[in-house]
C-alpha cells in the first residue's frame, strides 16, 4: 500500500510539474499586432510562452501588426494542432498599435512580448468594436482571460485610467474593476488580466464585444485596450489530472485506515 501512495504522490508531482518547454494542450493563445506585414514597416517576431497561465512551451497565434481589421484567421492550439478543430478569428478596432518596449511597463519581464502590442477602440467615436473566435465546441464553458495594459510613459496618460468593458454573446459581462496602469510589470486579476468562464453559442463562437468605460472624448483614458487572449477548456486539462489523482490517493488512504482499524480490531 506504501508503495501505491508513493507511485500516486509521483504522479501527482509530475502533472504540476510540466516538462520545461511542453505546451499546455487544450488552450487558444490570440497575440495581437504581432508579426511581419509586407505593408508595414514593423519587424518580425513571434512568441512563445505562458502568460497569466500556460507553458514555456506554448504557440501563440499573432495576429499582423498595422491590421486593424481581419476576418476568420486561422488559429491553432498552443501545441501546434487543430485538434480536428476548425478554429478562426475576426477582429475589429480603431487602431493597432506596435513595438511599445521601452515604455512598456513590462519591458523585460515575463509577457512582454504580449503586452508590447494592442488594439483599441476609443469612446465616444467608436461606441464599440467587435472581435469573434469561431469553432469552439457549440454550447460549452470555457475560461476566458483578456490582457489590457498599454502605454507607460511621461509624455502621454494613455496607459493611467483606462477602463475595459466586455460583452460576451450578448448577455454575459466581463469588466475591469481596477483602472488600468502602464506601469504594472506583472499579471494582476481585474486590472490587466480579466477572467470569466463564459459559453459559446449554438454555432461554438464565443463573440466578445469590447467597449471603453471612460466615455469623455476629452480623456486620454478614453481607449478601450486589449493586448490578446487566453482561452482555456474548462475545468482545464491539468486541473481534471490533479482531480483524478487526488480522489485516487484520498481513496488509497482511507482503504489503508480501514484496513489498520481493521487489524487492531482483530
Amino acid at each position: 500500500m506504501k508503495k501505491i501512495i508513493f507511485l500516486l504522490m509521483a504522479l501527482l508531482v509530475a502533472a504540476i510539474s510540466p516538462p520545461l518547454y511542453a505546451a499546455t494542450p487544450g488552450l487558444i493563445d490570440i497575440r495581437i499586432g504581432g508579426v511581419y506585414d509586407p505593408f508595414s514597416s514593423y519587424p518580425q517576431y513571434n512568441y512563445t510562452g505562458p502568460a497569466y497561465i500556460g507553458s514555456a512551451g506554448d504557440y501563440w497565434n499573432n495576429m499582423p501588426a498595422g491590421i486593424v481589421e481581419s476576418s476568420d484567421v486561422p488559429l491553432l492550439f498552443a501545441d501546434k494542432t487543430t485538434s480536428g478543430a476548425n478554429l478562426t478569428f475576426s477582429y475589429i478596432g480603431d487602431a493597432l498599435i506596435s513595438e511599445l518596449s521601452k515604455n512598456n511597463g513590462f519591458n523585460g519581464k515575463l509577457g512582454a512580448e504580449l503586452m508590447r502590442n494592442y488594439i483599441y477602440t476609443s469612446a465616444p467615436d467608436s461606441p464599440f468594436d467587435e472581435m469573434t473566435i469561431k469553432g469552439l465546441a457549440k454550447n460549452t464553458q470555457y475560461n476566458l482571460y483578456v490582457y489590457t495594459q498599454s502605454e507607460n510613459t511621461k509624455t502621454n496618460l494613455y496607459g493611467q485610467g483606462q477602463v475595459l468593458n466586455l460583452t460576451i454573446n450578448g448577455t454575459e459581462y466581463l469588466n475591469q474593476t481596477i483602472s488600468s496602469d502602464g506601469s504594472k510589470s506583472t499579471f494582476q486579476v481585474g486590472q490587466n488580466v480579466l477572467i470569466k468562464t463564459v459559453t459559446t453559442d449554438n454555432d461554438g463562437k464565443l463573440v466578445i464585444r469590447y467597449q471603453s468605460g471612460v466615455p469623455s472624448a476629452d480623456d486620454p483614458a478614453n481607449r478601450a485596450v486589449i493586448n490578446g487572449f487566453q482561452v482555456a477548456a474548462t475545468p482545464e486539462p491539468e486541473s481534471m489530472v490533479l482531480i483524478g489523482i487526488g480522489g485516487v490517493l484520498m481513496s488509497a488512504m482511507k482503504l489503508r485506515k480501514k484496513k489498520a482499524s481493521d487489524s487492531s480490531v482483530a
